[in-house]
């Protein structure tokens, strides 16, 4: 016959053996949904990184806050928890798509700028340097040397502004307007030291 003060402890053991097959009941959906979820962010981290860093960092950390429930055992939490932050992953695909598109039509918006522009900027600076020389004058306080230097850091430039007219012609408009970017900083200089207007 079961003595009554053995009930407790048989309570005890049937409940703790309840709660084990809970437990690994709840394990490998839990498991699973972390896994669809890191494939996911894996997928669209680099685009997210690049248009929408702030909000991939908050994402990363709801990620980390599952993996870590998968790590404490704490399954049945990690399976309520998953659909949130999935939506979370889901949101950011197609914000970061948004902003990916945002940024495509802003580049080639400026390229379009640059490459209506910049070729009459060099050939004016081109200009300005053919009357120097042809005239054997340099201009107010410039050097020589620093009139050389000048010319060579234009020349450069120029070169520079070829290749970022290659990347935007063959549709490497972010390339190209980075390369524009740099080439604008120094025909800017190049301008103030021949004593051009604007710039």
């Amino acid at each position: 016959m079961l003595r009554l003060n053995a009930l407790p402890r048989l309570l005890v053991t049937a409940l703790a053996t309840i709660a084990v097959v809970a437990c690994a009941n709840y394990k490998d959906p839990a498991t699973e949904a972390v896994a669809n979820i890191e494939e996911k962010l894996t997928g669209i981290g680099t685009q997210a990184e690049k248009y929408v860093p702030e909000e991939l960092a908050k994402v990363q950390e709801q990620v980390a806050e599952l993996k870590a429930g998968i790590e404490q055992k704490q399954y049945k939490a990690v399976v309520a928890t998953a659909p949130t932050v999935l939506k979370a992953v889901n949101n950011l695909i197609v914000s970061s798509a948004i902003a990916k598109d945002a940024f495509t039509r802003q580049v080639q918006n400026d390229w379009t700028t640059y490459a209506n522009e910049m070729p009459g900027v060099i050939a004016s600076v081109d200009q300005q340097i053919l009357r120097y020389t042809s005239r054997g004058n340099l201009p107010k306080g410039v050097s020589r040397d620093a009139f050389k230097e000048t010319v060579a850091t234009f020349d450069a430039a120029k070169a520079a502004w070829a290749e970022a007219a290659t990347a935007g012609n063959e549709g490497r408009f972010e390339e190209a307007v980075t390369k524009t970017h740099e080439v604008k900083q120094v025909v800017d200089t190049v301008t103030q030291t021949l004593g051009m207007s604007g710039g």
